[in-house]
């Protein structure tokens, strides 16, 4: 059984700054490359995430036309990051995480 997020965590609702990101990778898609769709929450706005790994730890993000540069640069290294714990040479080469919250600070 999957339990709601604690209150403290702020899913759902707008951050007071910086942003949040919440991406799930798509079930039907085994992958490699993985897809991932979702949303980057920022104060005011919210943008419509999506997110390609490749099996060699390379992301690419889209969040449309009217995101910051800054904004897709960070999302794609929260990504990153939150995959890269992933034994990438291992045989068979276990999948990425299969959802990725997280929130990144102003700074």
């Amino acid at each position: 059984m999957e339990s709601s997020p604690p209150a403290s965590c702020g899913s759902g609702s707008p951050p007071e700054s910086g942003f949040r990101i919440e991406v799930a990778r798509a079930p039907e898609i085994d992958g490699p490359p993985w897809h991932y769709t979702g949303l980057a929450h920022t104060p005011s706005t919210t943008y419509d995430v999506t997110a390609i790994v490749n099996v060699d730890g390379t992301v690419r993000v889209d969040l449309g036309a009217q995101a910051p540069p800054r904004l897709v640069r960070s999302v794609a290294s929260l990504v990153r990051s939150a995959c890269a714990s992933v034994e990438i040479d291992a045989t068979p080469a276990p999948p990425p995480p299969h959802r990725i919250v997280r929130w990144h600070g102003d700074r």
